[in-house]
């Protein structure tokens, strides 16, 4: 049995949003957020330490949400699983932070 080290819960969901690095773009489904990562479905992931920008279209007016990140985890289509990456935020900004906590605590019920 392998020892959960994440600081946060993560929660099931499922929404589109866009990965980047430099001019490359995939759209891609998130499988599952906390507040300070994301595991999104992709069949060719980025690989681990790629820095990338994560934009999600989050309820509310402000916009889409442009956040930060690097690859910390991939899981590729021959290992069994669901292929994609995890992708642990950067630091956000106040207001962004909120947005996304508040997010998150829909999906949490």
């Amino acid at each position: 049995m392998s020892e959960d080290r994440r600081k946060h819960p993560r929660y099931p969901v499922k929404m589109p949003v866009t990965v980047a690095r430099g001019g490359e773009a995939l759209s891609v489904l998130v499988r599952d957020i906390s507040c300070e990562a994301v595991f999104v479905v992709a069949r060719d992931p980025f690989p681990v330490g790629t820095l990338v920008t994560v934009t999600f279209g989050l309820p509310g007016k402000d916009g889409p949400l442009r956040v930060g990140g690097r690859v910390v985890r991939v899981v590729e289509s021959a290992s069994g699983g669901e292929p994609g990456m995890a992708i642990r935020f950067n630091v956000l900004s106040g207001a962004d932070q909120v947005r996304l906590d508040f997010f998150i605590a829909l999906q949490a019920g």
